[in-house]
């Protein structure tokens, strides 16, 4: 039964000698409902769906709809894997045509209709098959093709067979980790319409295998799947739970996994992996958590049309996962102001919520205690070092939700007022921080403070980023992160991750111990005039000088120019007046090498020549053994060989020999470069 038609009238088409044309056709199940379960909104889908094609007809013309799947006798369906992130297939591979159809059964007519007039119509579908008695649900590639009844022609929409993958169950899987003394929790809750006879989670390193989950492995339940991973990856999948049957009717089935086991049983602690590339697109590079793998399993009670696949659904999803909060856990006491009971920071605030300007807090906050921060007029300074993060306070629980994690939007319109939310200290237990976490605020930030857990820091999504910014501030303790001078750097200095873009100073050294520059790591700096990069640096990550207007001198050091896709990115170029200097003998390679070529002055730099950058009043001179460096104020000294191997650090005020042997060298002191020649 027809029910719905939206009739548009169109022009008949002079390219095609049939009386109806398929413009498109899809199956999609539009049918659903939200609960609201812990502070979440916990969506499901009902199994019922809508058939939708949209035709054009140069006549009044028969149509008989049906729905078709592909039969045991197409060979490539038992390689068909889960597509990551579905509810159930990959479309055929190679695609079928018109010439195909003896790879196709029908598994589903629809009564005969006559068509009028071109437009769109859409047909209620309960999911299973109706052919020849045959009454199964259908989990499978299913395709919409039209019969027209006056010739026996099949119609279908392109020149290959358009299919839908189409599942009844299809449900949003809630997995939140938590941390207890030595080991991890979780908690599964889902919303099914209908019952299944199974449900769990496997929680895997990688989901590369999860892409090459073949129909007989995914057929098996969970167990069968992990062990089909396990042959594939022994070292990928890390533990597995099953829950027990689920309890369809639109009810919460809720699951606890307590104190997690590994696949070989024993108690799970998370594993830091470092990985020296930015392109993950999750995290700023550094140590940080396993962004461990998820795959939800749910079992279907009846076996599907078919025998292609088994009624169900298969979900993956990437989660953050604590460390037992024994492992690193600090201290949640002592603040000025320390919140005791979440969401109670109101009450304990009282009549000074509007004239606070530093905060300083311990204890326990939620999500209403986040709502009160938002509100504080005159908040200039917020020091969360000592808080802990929990779950729970509407309305901002949708954005609060997980324990010791910021995620996005957390404070999305906190003290937008540019004299105010200039310092920010994140808590030392928080792990995960979101990159719009600051979304609105971020403008007026000066300095940032990561706290002593802080494994992932993601740059905002907004451009400039931080463009207040003096520094960043990272403690000693934190094993992901470092800062050098406000710089932001991955702990051993090997990446650097960001420059302040409103930092003191229009000149920059970066340390030889870095590697790789991150992309949009000097983003925006407007005061910078002048960079030096060493021989170290061989790679940077996409437009790492993205908006830098008055940078008219870029130093680097190596003779072979570091991989970069583009320095300054798609929308951006160089000043014109600015001048990239390099070492003697490779301009022809810069010249040719993406992200360098965008320079129109290249220089190479002379041995025995002495460029010379005034700064400050800063005297810097030869001497036989090496040379002398004098300045009324204490000054950071740093020494470059011309390779741009740094040789010598420190503070000096006053009057200091450095002893160098001979050889020419890069020389910052202070805010002034200078090229010097040691002759004996």
């Amino acid at each position: 039964m027809i029910l719905s038609s939206n009739v548009i009238r169109a022009q008949s088409s002079s390219q095609t000698n049939s009386t109806v044309e398929i413009v498109n056709s899809y199956i999609v199940n539009t049918q659903g409902d939200i609960v609201k379960y812990k502070g979440r909104n916990v969506s499901y889908t009902k199994s019922m769906f809508n058939v939708v094609f949209n035709i054009n007809v140069n006549s009044p013309v028969k149509l008989k709809p049906s729905l078709w799947v592909p039969n045991a006798t197409y060979n490539n369906k038992m390689s068909w894997s889960n597509q990551w992130q579905s509810i159930t297939i990959s479309p055929p591979y190679p695609p079928l045509t018109k010439n195909d159809m003896q790879y196709l059964e029908k598994i589903y007519e629809f009564p005969e209709m006559t068509v009028n007039q071109s437009g769109t119509f859409s047909l209620d579908w309960d999911g299973f098959s109706n052919i020849n008695g045959t009454r199964k649900p259908v989990r499978d590639m299913v395709a919409v093709i039209l019969e027209n009844v006056d010739t026996g022609e099949l119609l279908f929409a392109g020149e290959t067979i358009p299919f839908s993958a189409v599942s009844r169950y299809s449900s949003d899987m809630n997995l939140e980790f938590t941390a207890n003394e030595k080991s991890i929790s979780a908690n599964v809750f889902f919303i099914s319409d209908l019952p299944a006879k199974n449900a769990g989670v496997i929680i895997v390193q990688s989901h590369c295998d999860i892409y090459n989950l073949l129909v007989d492995a995914s057929n098996r339940g969970v167990k069968g799947i992990v062990d089909y991973l396990e042959k594939r990856n022994p070292t990928n999948v890390v533990a597995y739970k099953e829950f027990g049957p689920v309890t369809g009717g639109g009810v919460i089935n809720d699951f606890s996994w307590e104190n997690i086991q590994d696949i070989k049983g024993n108690i799970w602690v998370p594993e830091f992996e470092y990985r020296p590339s930015s392109s993950d697109g999750i995290t700023i590079d550094g140590y940080y958590f396993w962004n461990y793998e998820c795959i939800f399993v749910v079992e279907g009670e009846n076996e599907a049309i078919n025998k292609g696949f088994n009624e169900g659904q298969i979900r993956y999803g990437a989660y953050h996962i604590p460390l037992p909060s024994g492992n690193n856990r600090e201290s949640n006491t002592g603040a000025p102001y320390n919140v005791e009971v979440p969401g109670t920071l109101a009450a304990l605030l009282g009549d000074k919520i509007d004239t606070i300007t530093i905060l300083s807090l311990s204890g326990s906050i939620n999500g209403y205690d986040i709502e009160t921060i938002r509100k504080m007029k005159k908040l200039s300074v917020l020091d969360m070092s000592r808080v802990d993060i929990v779950e729970g306070g509407d309305p901002y629980s949708d954005y609060y939700t997980y324990a010791d994690r910021i995620p996005d939007f957390a404070f999305v319109d906190l003290l937008n007022n540019s004299s105010i939310a200039t310092s920010i200290v994140i808590p030392n237990n928080v792990y995960y921080l979101g990159g719009n976490v600051f979304n609105m605020c971020y403008y007026n930030l000066n300095s940032i403070a990561l706290g002593i857990n802080t494994m992932s820091f993601e740059m905002p999504h907004n451009l400039p980023f931080f463009p207040s910014l003096k520094e960043y501030v990272v403690p000693e303790k934190n094993i992901a992160y470092s800062s050098e001078d406000g710089v932001l750097f991955n702990k051993n200095k090997t990446i650097l991750v960001s420059y302040p873009a409103n930092k003191s100073g229009d000149s920059y050294t970066i340390p030889n111990s870095v590697a790789t520059i991150n992309g949009y790591s000097f983003c925006a700096s407007d005061g910078l005039k002048s960079v030096t990069i060493p021989v170290s640096v061989t790679s940077i990550e996409g437009p790492a000088f993205i908006a830098c207007k008055n940078l008219n001198e870029i130093y680097c050091y190596n003779n072979v120019p570091p991989i970069v896709t583009a320095l300054y990115g798609v929308s951006y170029t160089p000043n014109a007046s600015c001048k990239l200097y390099i070492p003697k003998g490779s301009k022809a390679a810069y010249a040719a090498a993406e992200g360098w070529k965008q320079f129109t002055n290249i220089i190479e730099m002379s041995e025995t020549s002495i460029d010379i950058i005034s700064k400050d009043n800063v005297s810097i001179q030869t001497v036989p053994t090496g040379i002398v460096v004098e300045s009324n104020e204490t000054i950071p000294v740093f020494i470059y060989s011309v390779s741009g191997q740094k040789v010598y650090e420190s503070s000096i005020q006053g009057n200091k020999q450095i002893s160098l042997n001979k050889g020419i060298y890069i020389v910052k002191a202070g805010e002034t470069i200078r090229k010097i020649a040691v002759n004996e």
